[in-house]
């Protein structure tokens, strides 16, 4: 493996920052000023923002890394007296970031991450009372608007609701819902005496809690859409396949999932004992909880040396994350596109898409599409069995000239597009009102190199093109906002109707919409890369 590979993993691998956030206590006053809702255990009050009403750190389940708490299943909240202030964005799940040593320039990423250096040093933040919502609403209690709940990603090692802002959304007649849960070890890792899935079950529980409490907010509990990106979207999947889903939501958008990202028993079982061997410790509840949260999150190394491993990628098909959701017969009776194929979650109406270029939000910010070699375009495709000769058949098939740009390519696919083909045939093959997007606006960021890359839709579904911070140096210069507002309103009329306005997808015609300037309708724009990147 050349030297350039082993840094560019290092570098993928290590921890990223998100900036560490307060949270509230239950406190028992609030001011006199703001909205107040009565939840079902208490009363909470926001704040008026541009016309919208925000609810941020809304109380829902307990806080889940105590002692009493850890490795258990979400747990309500207990009533409350008073009002409770809800103004803050709520600790952050139990994650690992970075900070960037004195002198060393760093570039912020995807969902506000800071990219690590050579002299990143690694911190714990969040692990407080996360289980908290955020929520925009047009007006609280007095209408029956249609649910978005919003699920981040963050590769499942990490997780801000704070990330997105749903001020468009609310603006436009949609009550808002950004959720958390718990992420890497607490919410993936498959541990002995331990309830399985907790992320999922976290996802779950944070759902059932909106449509119990969400009519109070203005919201109908009977037209809720789950939506999520990334992960968020993985773990959506999950969600529709999952027998503990069923009647939580009418409507889900998938968008860039990795929808083949599940672990199989024995699988995860491995990843348990290499990650507790790692630790030198026994496979236990007890062992894991004694832990220091430092040394526990120190799990980025080992990951790099998986990440640079040949037999480890083999045995992943190509995607080496460790924390995934797992076949466990409760949560997930089978691999999720198998159970969608056999009809879980037909009744939900749902839209699937994902972006063109996907991997390029982690090879052009670094440098690495610049750097990479034909040896790594080559580790890559003895990762999923295939021939050497895949590359020239990429390159033919215009996805990319040099070794960066197919290897880029590759990673887009193997991660996000093809999977995202599976699940859309699978929805074919089990039934259900679906529709396929994909989305080719090109950034110009990083010297033009960013192009359709994964996230880069994320502001022009949230209509946050103005706000620049948000944007985080990804859209480039001068993102046009005239897609931002046919985008946002595409979502807002699936959010609203159940129908996004195009052909839906068969395995006929395969019909698409590309997301662009113009929309485009076409038919199998995933033809080629289906046909010579077959993935199990």
């Amino acid at each position: 493996m050349t030297e350039t590979r082993r840094n560019f993993l290092r570098a993928l691998t290590a921890a990223v920052a998100v900036p560490m956030l307060s949270y509230p206590d239950m406190s028992l006053a609030a001011s006199a000023k703001g909205p107040v809702v009565q939840t079902g255990k208490g009363r909470v009050q926001g704040t008026v923002t541009n016309g919208v009403h925000v609810f941020r750190g809304v109380p829902c389940g307990k806080p889940p890394y105590e002692t009493a708490t850890r490795f258990q299943l979400p747990q309500p909240v207990a009533p409350w007296q008073g009002v409770v202030p809800c103004t803050t964005q709520a600790s952050l799940p139990l994650q690992a970031g970075s900070v960037i040593t004195e002198g060393e320039k760093g570039q912020m990423g995807p969902d506000g991450k800071l990219l690590p250096g050579r002299n990143s040093r690694i911190f714990v933040q969040g692990g407080g009372d996360c289980l908290r919502l955020n929520i925009w609403t047009p007006e609280p209690g007095a209408t029956r608007c249609p649910v978005l709940v919003y699920i981040p990603g963050g590769g499942s090692m990490s997780c801000n609701p704070g990330s997105i802002d749903g001020t468009a959304f609310a603006k436009s007649g949609v009550v808002v819902v950004s959720i958390p849960y718990r992420v890497n070890v607490d919410g993936f890792l498959r541990i002995p005496s331990v309830p399985a899935n907790l992320a999922i079950r976290d996802m779950l529980f944070a759902v059932r809690w909106v449509k119990e409490n969400i009519a109070a907010f203005g919201g109908d509990p009977d037209r809720i859409t789950v939506m999520g990106q990334s992960a968020g979207a993985t773990h959506i999947g999950s969600m529709l396949a999952s027998p503990l889903g069923e009647g939580l939501f009418e409507q889900a958008i998938l968008m860039s999932g990795s929808h083949l990202a599940q672990w199989s028993p024995e699988q995860a079982d491995t990843v348990s004992r290499m990650l507790c061997a790692y630790w030198g410790i026994p496979c236990t509840k007890e062992a894991i909880m004694a832990l220091p949260y430092a040394q526990m999150l120190n799990f980025r190394r080992l990951l790099a040396e998986k990440s640079a491993d040949p037999e480890w990628a083999r045995y992943t098909n190509g995607n080496t994350s460790l924390f995934k959701p797992y076949v466990d017969g409760e949560v997930l009776t089978k691999r999720v596109v198998d159970s969608v194929a056999d009809g879980m979650g037909n009744k939900v109406a749902v839209m699937i898409g994902c972006t063109a270029d996907e991997w390029r939000y982690v090879t052009a910010p670094t440098g690495a599409i610049d750097r990479l070699t034909q040896d790594d375009v080559n580790f890559l495709l003895q990762g999923i069995g295939a021939a050497p000769g895949l590359a020239e058949a990429y390159r033919e098939n215009g996805r990319g000239r040099t070794p960066g740009e197919i290897y880029t390519a590759l990673q887009s696919d193997i991660i996000f597009r093809i999977p995202t083909n599976r699940l859309l045939e699978a929805r074919s093959k089990g039934g259900g009102r679906t529709w396929a997007y994909s989305f080719t606006w090109k950034s110009n960021a990083w010297n033009g190199k960013m192009g359709a890359a994964h996230w880069c839709d994320i502001p022009f579904v949230f209509d946050m093109l103005a706000n620049k911070k948000a944007c985080r140096g990804y859209m480039g210069d001068n993102p046009p906002q005239a897609l931002a507002d046919a985008m946002h309103k595409t979502w807002v009329q699936f959010i609203t109707t159940g129908n996004p306005g195009w052909n839906q997808y068969d395995l006929t015609e395969r019909r698409t919409m590309v997301l662009n300037l113009p929309y485009q309708e076409v038919q199998d724009p995933w033809r080629r890369e289906r046909e010579l990147l077959f993935l199990k």
